[in-house]
């Protein structure tokens, strides 16, 4: 059994911008990618797809889910692998799952925008969405 202690640890950003090699302008911490889909066709269970630290998104989601108190049944955050067909080469993604979210409460849209801005706000990055068939090349 893998040992996953390292998903109890919150998303600290690193403001301060240390890294190697030539700095960037703007001086952003991550470029992060996302894109909606839906897995099972029979269900109503959207899923997001980034392409961000792992921690950064569990934090955003479970402030989401406390900040919404029961007009959303459940957020599921887990690693997924993402296999490139341009280069074959396998990386990681993380799909966020959303259940039972109440939708004369907040739509769909609103609530992946509440996301968005939490997550802005939390971490020093930009984001940018993509068409599904684009995000699974990037």
């Amino acid at each position: 059994m893998p040992n996953h202690e390292y998903l109890n640890y919150p998303y600290i950003p690193n403001r301060r911008n240390k890294r190697q090699g030539r700095p960037t302008h703007r001086e952003y911490l991550h470029r992060i990618a996302y894109t909606e889909t839906v897995r099972d066709y029979d269900s109503d269970n959207k899923v997001l797809l980034f392409h961000a630290p792992f921690a950064l998104v569990k934090d955003v989601c479970q402030k989401l889910f406390t900040m919404m108190q029961g007009n959303v049944g459940n957020i599921i955050v887990r690693n997924e692998h993402s296999c490139r067909v341009k280069n074959g080469k396998c990386y990681w993604r993380v799909a966020v799952e959303i259940i039972d979210l109440n939708e004369s409460f907040i739509s769909f849209k609103d609530f992946v925008l509440m996301l968005i801005s939490c997550m802005k706000n939390l971490a020093n990055c930009t984001i940018r969405h993509f068409r599904t068939e684009t995000f699974l090349n990037l």
